[in-house]
């Protein structure tokens, strides 16, 4: 969400990111992240498009959990990191503006993977990266 109708507005987001498996030191892993952030976007305004960038704060909750091993216990993390985002919006005579989006999120601090009765696995990603498209709707 961007608030205000300026050039520069302030930004809230979430997302909901399905889970999915991955493979980390050797440990086949099943994860689900709920990232959220808080930022600032900077709209440049064309006739029949905007283009926008946007830079925040970025945390996400981080759920793991290791599928092949005897004990399986699920663990839980806070990432924060920093969050880019460059997108454009077209603009339509009235209604929904479809939009597409890419953003890449960086953690500089990663949380371990914890797997018994390996221990430590290695470290989740310090880099996430996604595309988006849509439409939204300004009130």
């Amino acid at each position: 969400m961007a608030f205000g109708k300026g050039s520069l507005a302030p930004i809230l987001g979430a997302d909901v990111v399905a889970p999915a498996e991955t493979t980390v030191g050797g440990v086949r892993l099943r994860e689900w992240r709920l990232p959220a952030d808080l930022g600032i976007r900077l709209t440049l305004r064309g006739s029949r498009a905007d283009l926008y960038g946007e830079a925040c704060i970025a945390l996400a909750l981080l759920s793991e959990r290791a599928l092949d091993l005897a004990v399986s216990n699920s663990r839980t993390a806070l990432e924060l990191g920093g969050r880019v985002g460059l997108g454009v919006r077209l603009k339509p005579e009235r209604g929904l503006a479809p939009f597409v989006a890419l953003q890449a999120e960086f953690v500089p601090d990663p949380p371990s993977v914890f797997a018994l009765p390996w221990g430590e696995a290695g470290q989740t990603p310090r880099y996430w990266m996604g595309a988006s498209m849509g439409a939204s709707w300004g009130i």
